[in-house]
């Protein structure tokens, strides 16, 4: 595992101003194709996508998360593992929840 790398991503995380309600063309709720398969979060940053996938389980894998080919970054938020496989990183949900500033806007 690189923890530097999984540092650096959680730290990048906590230093987005993610508000609670976004552009829609900005922040897309989740995602869904012709065939069921859905991704349960998708985060639209200068026009580059960023897949969230929620996995609150023992063991979680990088080949837990539907691919598509219009995403290039993934990211699983786990029960406990920490590391990052590829261009998937997995953190633990509490730990990232913990790090993210309060919203300043609501709904």
């Amino acid at each position: 595992m690189d923890s530097a790398l999984s540092k650096n991503v959680l730290i990048w995380i906590a230093n987005q101003e993610i508000p609670m309600m976004r552009e829609p063309k900005t922040f897309l709720w989740f995602y869904y194709n012709t065939r069921g398969k859905e991704i349960d979060n998708i985060l639209r940053l200068d026009d580059k996508y960023t897949a969230i996938e929620i996995k609150y389980q023992n063991e979680v894998s990088s080949r837990d998360i539907w691919r598509t080919p219009q995403v290039r970054d993934y990211a699983i938020l786990t029960k406990e593992d920490q590391r990052t496989e590829g261009n998937v990183v997995l953190a633990p949900v509490d730990l990232t929840l913990a790090i993210l500033e309060k919203p300043h806007q609501t709904l």
